[in-house]
């Protein structure tokens, strides 16, 4: 159930980029027409593109908030990145269609923003919100559970001391910034609620949605302990946060002033570079590939 919460949210974000793509792809000007693109043309098939962006998805997938972010599981996670982009480096890009070609660069520029996220952004490390959003789905859930869908949930309500541990270990370069927001969220509702189950009155932040979840609860009393010991777990995700944000205001720095800028504004860019050149905003979140056969789980 939880993974449906979010496979619906997803759907909505891929049909915005389904649209987006469309247009791209009725432009005249041509998809590589900078001076300076390089059409690549190996050896790939686009059906080899599409196993290659499911792969990717299932590597990007697996690496939630309960994943391990040692250095050395970072630094092998970035090993297979390298490997993924050596891989879409030699696709006969060249021989396809406008369509095709547009899909390589959906593909390409997704690789590259996880590439960027790895090497710089580093969430495990900067953003509470991070550990605390892995927190709120799990609330999502519809009681009552039976089958999967209950042994899933409890497996994930049961992680919530694991992931304050990780946060209490991986947080050590928090921006001020993430850490406002990340405390603000505990107990406000954000104003958006993208994602988020229908309620007449929002809940009050990601406490809230803990409260309404054991309200709900009444109808699988069962589960009313598991629930019931994880809000007073949420808020020591923040801890590393409220350091961050007690630093800036004793030194006087504005939040942002705190974020890691070790890096340069071109690296602003995490789509591909051939993207940025012909589309102002990048591409959006995941291409409509063609297949032969539906991708197991998005029928």
């Amino acid at each position: 159930m939880i993974a449906k919460i979010r496979f619906a949210s997803v759907e909505r974000l891929r049909k915005a980029a389904f649209s987006m793509l469309l247009l791209l792809a009725s432009m005249a000007v041509p998809v590589f027409a900078h001076a300076n693109s390089a059409i690549p043309a190996g050896k790939g098939s686009y059906q080899e593109l599409v196993g290659l962006f499911d792969e990717f998805l299932a590597f990007r997938e697996a690496a939630d908030a309960r994943a391990d972010y040692s250095a050395a599981a970072v630094a092998g996670r970035r090993e297979r990145m390298q490997q993924f982009q050596q891989r879409i480096d030699d696709m006969n890009v060249a021989s396809w269609n406008r369509a095709r070609q547009v899909d390589y660069l959906a593909v390409r520029s997704r690789l590259d923003q996880y590439d960027f996220t790895l090497q710089r952004l580093r969430p495990w490390a900067r953003d509470p919100g991070f550990y605390v959003d892995e927190m709120l789905w799990v609330t999502f859930a519809e009681l009552p559970l039976e089958g999967q869908e209950l042994e899933e949930f409890l497996d994930e309500i049961r992680a919530i001391p694991a992931l304050v541990e990780a946060a209490r270990n991986q947080l050590d370069d928090v921006a001020a910034d993430y850490a406002d927001l990340a405390i603000h969220n505990l107990n406000h509702a954000d104003g958006v609620g993208h994602g988020h189950p229908y309620r007449e009155v929002p809940p009050a932040g990601v406490l809230g949605w803990y409260d309404d979840l054991l309200e709900r609860a009444a109808a699988q009393p069962e589960l009313l302990a598991d629930i019931a010991a994880a809000p007073a777990l949420v808020p020591a995700t923040t801890l590393p946060a409220a350091r961050a944000s007690r630093i800036a205001a004793n030194s006087g720095d504005a939040p942002s002033r705190l974020v890691n800028r070790s890096w340069s504004p071109p690296e602003m860019k995490i789509f591909s570079p051939v993207i940025c050149q012909w589309s102002p905003a990048g591409v959006a979140r995941v291409p409509m590939l063609e297949r032969s056969e539906p991708a197991p789980g998005r029928e």
